[in-house]
């Protein structure tokens, strides 16, 4: 049965600017709790948990070797639904439709009218959104996982990465899934978990195998928000922020542009201290580490 959305309204004031503020819609029956709804039947939804993950790679042919970055958080449908209604809100001091983090560094799709020059403006975008991830997933998990492709490469030569997780995006992103898991243990939670990816990621095929291999719930694909569907997850736009600036810190350093972690940009050190954070490079060490620790067979 298809049931009614309503929405009611929030005055913003605009950001750096004086006169009337921006009106924002927020949807009293959001998309997230449609999912919800779907995914939790016969259990209090608003107590479950939704991880949201999305992923960055890098392609360009600037490094030598690609990158892979996949983040996300993981807390319950009603801190989501908190978040939700702040990351809107964040967004329309600026009238804002949504956010990816590509259009917003290359001033284009919802930035076009934006320029490079206003770093005020920039800055302070980034803070508030910030602080809507630290206020709304602080009593979750921040997960993010990397890896370069030539060290998955070189793994695979004594480990059957090719087999188990078919590409490194599936890598990823099963490593983050367990870390979430791994948490819920740590601290009892025992609430059922869904697990969200960005519509489109190549290599979605392989993350399912990977997941039913180590007994992970079935993910399912959302569409991000667009000009063409205002109506997707926002937490998926939170997890793409997180994915690129992980990437560009890696991509930096790659370029002997960056000498240690206190050069990293302020956003990514800001979105490092949510609460609980399970953070990590997948190194040809840790890599190692991971197969043996995961049941990777040797070759």
């Amino acid at each position: 049965m298809a049931v009614a959305s309503k929405a009611r309204e929030s005055v913003c004031p605009p950001s750096g600017k004086k006169g009337k503020g921006v009106v924002c819609k927020i949807q009293d029956y959001s998309c997230i709790q449609h999912l919800a709804r779907s995914l939790f039947l016969g259990h209090d939804w608003r107590k479950c948990f939704l991880a949201m993950y999305t992923a960055y790679f890098d392609a360009s042919g600037t490094l030598g070797e690609p990158v892979m970055a996949v983040a996300g958080y993981v807390t319950t449908v009603e801190h989501w639904e908190k978040f939700d209604c702040g990351w809107r809100i964040a967004l329309a001091h600026d009238n804002v439709a949504y956010f990816h983090m590509k259009e917003f560094a290359g001033c284009r799709g919802a930035f076009k009218n934006w320029s490079a020059d206003q770093v005020s403006r920039r800055t302070n975008l980034l803070k508030r959104l910030v602080d809507v991830v630290r206020v709304a997933c602080g009593c979750g998990l921040s997960t993010l996982s990397a890896v370069r492709k030539a060290d998955f490469e070189t793994v695979n030569q004594k480990f059957c990465l090719q087999e188990t997780f078919g590409n490194p995006y599936s890598l990823c992103g099963v490593a983050c899934a367990l870390k979430a898991e791994q948490w819920k243990a740590q601290t009892s939670r025992t609430e059922p978990s869904e697990y969200v990816f960005e519509h489109g990621d190549k290599g979605w095929m392989e993350l399912k195998t990977a997941f039913d291999k180590y007994d992970l719930p079935i993910p399912i694909q959302k569409k991000k928000r667009n000009r063409n569907n205002p109506n997707g997850p926002t937490p998926l736009e939170a997890a793409d922020f997180a994915a690129w600036e992980m990437r560009k810190a890696i991509a930096t350093i790659e370029e002997k542009k960056l000498r240690g972690v206190a050069e990293l940009r302020r956003p990514l050190h800001a979105l490092r201290a949510v609460q609980n954070r399970a953070w990590g490079v997948l190194t040809l060490a840790r890599l190692t580490q991971f197969c043996k620790e995961h049941g990777v067979p040797a070759r």
